[in-house]
């Protein structure tokens, strides 16, 4: 925001000036807000000339100023910048050209195919006023953006249809014909060799299906179904809140209330929140007033589920983050003492192993939520009908067949992953990974791009054909490390359906089309932002012996919980003396016998991927690791457990 210096009026008493007919001060006015006018004015400048952009934001300002009262208790350029972007948008509308477009306009224009698409048959005098009341714009923008959409349309055919489909549209509707009066089916018949008038009719829909098909699609066309639902809500009488934790879309739904922390710019402590951290907040702010015996039991069960919601989804564990997962943690393990859990929730915690920490939520219990909803349609519903379950017997099925899934799932993944990583092996030269796997189940693209990330050291997108949609990919990115992906998205969003997420993951629709255009911006944009130099350096927080193992955990038990942004200590572990336990030292597990544990006096000590490395070692008795301190249950009993990811042979003997 731009401040005046010395002794000139400030805004708001420019405003006064103004409205009581002083000239001079409209002209002060617009010459000590230059420099903000210069701004708003850049994000247009490429398509329109500067000054005239400037001119149209300055007779926007006059005009909010000649209606800015200072009892608003708000500055003038906070009341007026959303009427100067309108207007500076509505001037590049109708002056920009549609060969070379900003982002913002292109999704302008995607809202006016879609109107399109739904209103094919409307005049345009009906299409001016439907796209009036959705974009907000005057009835000449309209127009202009009508006919600059139909211009775009010509190229969008020649994409989506094939020349025989393109020839016959084309002729029906006259396009390119003289006096762009179109032919009779009967004529196209004749002309295009088609089985008597109905068959070319028959082709003429058909190909008009796949072009709205097309023009239906998009970010647009899932917010415009979503905002249908909301004003019938809305009519029927109901109040609609949306939440929603991620990046928001330029234009916003007409709900009641929007709770995303996104929406406002500068930090308000919640922009770390998942969607069921969210939730809570927005519940405990609506119960406020209700008894604290009629809270408690509605709000054990609610914090339960921010607590899982909050581990799972992997934000940031500080702030209230942080009290949402200590406090949901604290009445999982000790509810016995003054609270019984639904009988839902707790049938889904009975599958995980006691005691309960992050560790078993993020890794067992999350997981087992999760996985109805990416393998079947309709497993999320069933989710819900399992947590809200409130009978025993019931829950006890729900939870089962929930585990029974997620067994499922993990068999798909073990399998989809070699595949993906074979794929993944033949772009080692590629700045990020864009593999896409034709008949992977989209529920768990978002897992293996994660673990293609981990393995490559890079961000991964992973991508699938959508089920009874072939010519759309729908697909899932990771980051890598702290790289942030959110900027990546808008320099994509003129060659994707959709496109949304945040720093450290994202989702995408494609067609099959526009793919190779968006992975050429994907890897542009790693180019011009490429990921920090990655020494080959292993680094860990302190040095342990075996004995001490004991007490350290007793110490980083009272820090818990660990997570992202507050990661557990990584520790070295100096000379490790192997056990024998039985006649063996160390075993071998996993169904390729991939992973390796050792046996020691204090800790057995666990390494995932690594038997090959401790046998390339010479399997020796000491040896140094690298992991942390945590703890496994088997069978009930609980004990401690060294998880490493490095080992060498010790120094010492």
């Amino acid at each position: 925001m731009y401040t005046v210096a010395g002794d000139s009026p400030c805004n708001e008493a420019l405003t006064l000036r103004i409205q009581s007919g002083d000239k001079n001060a409209a002209e002060r006015l617009i010459s000590q807000n230059e420099g903000y006018l210069t701004e708003l004015a850049r994000a247009y400048t490429p398509w329109c000339e500067t000054e005239d952009l400037k001119q149209e934001g300055a007779l926007a300002l006059l005009d909010a100023a000649g209606r800015f009262d200072p009892a608003y208790g708000t500055k003038l350029l906070t009341y007026a910048t959303p009427v100067m972007e309108a207007a500076l948008s509505d001037y590049a509308a109708q002056y920009s050209s549609s060969l070379s477009i900003p982002i913002s306009r292109y999704n302008q224009l995607r809202r006016v195919a879609y109107l399109c698409a739904e209103g094919w048959d409307s005049s345009d005098a009906e299409l001016v006023k439907v796209v009036c009341g959705e974009l907000n714009v005057s009835a000449k923008v309209a127009g202009a953006l009508i006919k600059e959409y139909r211009t775009l349309l010509m190229q969008r055919m020649e994409e989506v249809l094939t020349p025989r489909e393109l020839n016959l549209v084309r002729s029906y509707l006259g396009i390119g014909q003289p006096d762009e009066i179109g032919m009779t089916f009967q004529e196209l018949a004749i002309y295009l060799n088609y089985n008597g008038p109905s068959g070319a009719e028959k082709a003429y829909k058909a190909a008009l299906r796949k072009l709205k098909k097309d023009l239906y699609g998009g970010a647009y066309g899932q917010w415009l179904s979503a905002q249908k639902a909301i004003r019938a809500a809305k009519a029927a009488g109901n109040t609609v809140i949306v939440l929603d934790h991620h990046l928001p879309q330029d234009t916003l739904p007409e709900a009641d209330l929007i709770v995303d922390p996104h929406i406002f710019p500068e930090k308000n402590g919640y922009e770390h929140y998942c969607g069921a951290g969210l939730a809570y907040k927005l519940a405990e702010f609506l119960c406020a007033s209700e008894s604290s015996q009629q809270k408690k039991g509605l709000f054990f069960d609610l914090l339960v589920l921010a607590c899982i919601g909050t581990l799972a989804d992997v934000v940031p564990l500080t702030g209230d983050n942080r009290y949402l997962v200590i406090a949901g943690l604290r009445v999982i393990n000790h509810k016995t003492w003054f609270y019984q859990l639904s009988s839902g929730i707790q049938a889904i915690l009975n599958l995980a192993d006691r005691p309960y920490d992050e560790d078993t939520i993020k890794f067992q219990i999350a997981p087992i939520l999760n996985a109805a909803g990416r393998l079947y349609n309709a497993g999320s519903s069933s989710v819900l009908k399992a947590l809200l379950s409130e009978d025993d017997t019931q829950s006890l099925v729900f939870a089962s067949k929930m585990k029974q899934i997620n067994e499922e799932r993990k068999r798909l993944v073990t399998h989809w992953l070699t595949i993906a990583a074979a794929a993944a092996e033949e772009q080692s030269q590629a700045p990020l990974l864009t593999v896409c796997c034709p008949g992977m189940p989209e529920g768990i693209l978002g897992i293996l791009a994660g673990k293609l990330a981990e393995s490559f050291h890079r961000p991964a997108f992973l991508f699938s054909s959508v089920m009874g949609n072939p010519e759309l990919l729908k697909g899932s990115g990771r980051t890598y490390l702290d790289f942030d992906l959110s900027p990546l998205l808008p320099l994509i969003s003129p060659y994707v359906e959709t496109a949304g997420g945040h720093a450290g993951a994202a989702g995408i629709t494609v067609s099959q089309a526009h793919y190779p255009q968006m992975v050429r911006a994907m890897v542009q944009y790693m180019e011009d932002n490429p990921l920090p130099e990655q020494e080959d350096v292993l680094y860990y927080d302190l040095d342990l012996s075996e004995d001490e193992l004991p007490a350290a955990l007793e110490t980083l038990k009272s820090h818990a919980p660990y997570g992202q942004g507050v990661e557990k200590p990584v520790f070295a572990l100096r000379n490790y003396c192997l056990v024998s336990k039985g006649t063996q030292t160390h075993r071998q597990m996993g169904k390729q016998q991939e992973h390796i544990k050792l046996f020691g006096r204090f800790a057995d000590a666990v390494g995932f991927q690594l038997a090959e490395a401790y046998q390339s070692l010479g399997c020796p008795s000491t040896v140094d690791l690298l992991g942390s301190i945590g703890e496994n249950t088997f069978r009930g009993v609980t004990s401690l457990q060294f998880q490493f990811h490095a080992i060498q042979a010790s120094q010492e003997p």
